[in-house]
């Protein structure tokens, strides 16, 4: 077999076989194993004179498993939230009865208590949250 044979030999071996709806997909996983064929490959050149060269399985497997330790916490899924909530507002801060005013801004968000779920435009400048004329008095008192 000469080198491009065995080379797509050792790539259709342990191919990836993920089902993806989209048509690049199979390109995608393709080059993926021939990347891992070809550093398996210079891995087994490099370690050559060594009794404990890693059979290409073997060197696959160890590739998933450095990237699955790489990040041991599971990855953060959806929008992070740009606006601080009530939680995060130290309570020190929070129920201190100095500073409290009422301001208003250009956009609307979303009030920051539980109960309501309205837009109001304003919102406390000392905690930077947004909440509603009827929170507005309750989220300051304990």
């Amino acid at each position: 077999m000469g080198g491009v044979d065995k080379h797509d030999w050792l790539v259709s071996k342990y191919s990836t076989s993920i089902r993806g709806k989209k048509w690049y997909w199979p390109f995608f996983t393709r080059i993926i194993d021939m990347a891992v064929v070809n550093a398996w490959i210079i891995y087994k050149f490099v370690n050559s004179n060594k009794n404990d060269v890693m059979n290409l399985l073997t060197f696959k497997r160890s590739i998933c498993l450095a990237y699955v330790k790489l990040n041991g916490e599971k990855p953060s899924v959806g929008r992070k939230c740009s606006a601080a909530g009530p939680s995060a507002v130290q309570d020190d801060i929070r129920f201190d009865m100095r500073g409290h005013m009422i301001h208003k801004r250009g956009q609307q968000r979303r009030c920051q208590n539980k109960p309501y779920h309205a837009k109001p435009k304003t919102y406390c400048p000392k905690c930077n949250v947004t909440l509603c004329l009827q929170c507005f008095a309750p989220f300051h008192k304990k």
